[in-house]
């Protein structure tokens, strides 16, 4: 976990397993409180990270991945939350410009064939324009909902 300091662009490192209230005390002494946090790849995850042990990713009003936050940030599932932490800013001296999702939302008000991220997902198939896929659970802490993982996924998650 990496906390910066804007205005005095000072870097304060602090390793995961350091207990709270060493890192409540290097904020003291850096006032750096309120800061972003940010990972070793300079991306900033902010509050949901440091909060959530678990998080749910919705598109559309439907659950398209459900994963632990590591889980989740390391290696992300479902084309949307892929696209969503590309879009996270990096806190770094030199900065590239901020990856975007291509497309646009879809109008609530329009019935939807097939799965409503196709028309944006790099990784769209036939299958995908045709047919919603259902939540399928990879293991007992993640579920995705798309068809890339059908075979993987053991079957649809029940109730989701």
């Amino acid at each position: 976990m990496l906390a910066k300091d804007v205005m005095k662009t000072e870097v304060v490192t602090v390793r995961e397993n350091t207990p709270v209230k060493e890192v409540a005390k290097l904020m003291l002494e850096h006032d750096i409180s309120g800061l972003p946090v940010v990972d070793k790849q300079g991306r900033v995850l902010g509050v949901v990270s440091e909060l959530c042990d678990r998080i749910i990713v919705m598109y559309t009003g439907h659950i398209v991945e459900e994963a632990t936050t590591r889980a989740l940030f390391d290696a992300p599932k479902h084309p949307y939350t892929e696209g969503l932490i590309q879009a996270i800013p990096e806190i770094r001296k030199e900065r590239a410009p901020l990856r975007t999702i291509k497309g646009s939302v879809p109008n609530p008000l329009e019935k939807i064939n097939g799965c409503s991220f196709a028309p944006r997902c790099p990784y769209a198939t036939d299958t995908c324009h045709r047919e919603a896929p259902p939540l399928f659970h990879l293991n007992a802490e993640r579920s995705v909902r798309c068809w890339r993982y059908a075979e993987e996924g053991g079957g649809p998650a029940h109730g989701k």
